[in-house]
């Protein structure tokens, strides 16, 4: 009789088919017999998604799940290369691969309940999806993913995200915001969902922009560069130099990077994060420009300091943190 896998089994199988197949000295022969072990189970499917994501997490600029478990943090917390090399992620995952569940419990937040993902207010969530690309969602978003034979569209109700996309040629990547529609065959780029269009970043490859109905008006953004797209107006390319795409993309290591916006700025987009709003009473005081990295987490660390940098003072008031020059 044959002895039925245990969920242990499992997960250091789909571990060790992580590695396998991320190695330079993957075969075809490797390749099939992966193949066979996939469908032999239909349980393996689940934990190689789980292990993939994992090795995902330790080779960009993701991150660990601390205890408080809606804030991010970066592997390299001291301002250093937050890139790991392969033989270095590969020493990690070997690590990991005995204990695989908690592993996973404790470095990503993955929604595995469907096609439709949504955020509450506060949370960044990973999640890998089926064909190894994975998405970044951003607070208080809402992404529908809908894979065919012919194509993978993902779909922004609201919020905001990034994607790394695993290249397929014969199977266009699509995300649409509206009637915003942003296409990429194997590169990283951000999406974000605004009133009247979207913002959209990319920080690797080429992506291809267009209005629905006017595709034959596509344009191509190419790495470090922005555009925000407009329902009804066309597109402005932003001028963001790589340096400031990643500031701006702080938050999937949840932290806010100022360099020189407005406390207005710093504080509307804090709130996003937050069901504790920032009231900033001043208008002299609104326009006082901060420097600095700040947690997502931690409104009333980010008033305190605001408030001595600036001059001002900060204190909390019928649920709200309130900033106001002092008198």
């Amino acid at each position: 009789m044959t002895r039925r896998e245990s969920a242990v089994d499992i997960e250091q199988a789909a571990a060790g088919w992580v590695i396998r197949l991320d190695a330079d000295t993957c075969t075809e022969s490797d390749r099939a017999e992966f193949a066979r072990w996939l469908a032999s189970d239909s349980r393996h499917r689940g934990a190689l998604l789980q292990a993939d994501a994992t090795w995902l997490a330790l080779d960009g600029p993701s991150a660990f799940v601390d205890a408080e478990p809606l804030v991010i943090r970066p592997i390299d917390e001291t301002g250093g290369d937050h890139g790991l090399r392969r033989s270095t992620r590969r020493g990690l995952m070997i690590g990991f691969v005995g204990a695989m569940a908690a592993s996973v419990a404790g470095l990503l937040l993955i929604d595995r309940g469907g096609d439709q993902y949504e955020t509450t207010v506060g949370e960044v969530r990973r999640v890998p999806l089926a064909d190894r690309s994975t998405m970044a969602i951003n607070t208080a978003s809402k992404i529908d993913v809908a894979y065919t034979s012919a194509r993978r569209d993902v779909s922004i109700d609201r919020g905001e995200a990034w994607f790394t996309v695993a290249k397929n040629p014969q199977k266009p990547f699509v995300v649409s915001a509206g009637p915003i529609r942003v296409e990429a065959v194997g590169t990283a780029f951000s999406v974000r969902r605004r009133a009247a269009g979207a913002e959209v970043m990319v920080t690797e490859g080429v992506v291809r922009v267009w209005v629905e109905g006017s595709a034959a008006k596509a344009v191509e953004l190419r790495a470090g560069a922005a555009l925000f797209v407009s329902e009804t107006a066309g597109m402005r390319e932003q001028p963001g130099v790589a340096t400031a795409i990643e500031r701006k993309l702080a938050w999937r290591s949840g932290k806010m990077n100022l360099e020189g916006e407005t406390l207005a700025e710093a504080v509307e987009e804090l709130n996003r994060y937050s069901a504790v709003p920032i009231v900033v009473r001043d208008p002299q005081v609104a326009v006082k420009r901060l420097h600095g990295v700040f947690r997502l987490d931690d409104p009333n660390g980010f008033a305190r300091t605001a408030a001595i940098t600036l001059g001002a003072s900060a204190w909390t008031q019928d649920g709200r943190i309130m900033i106001a020059q002092r008198r």
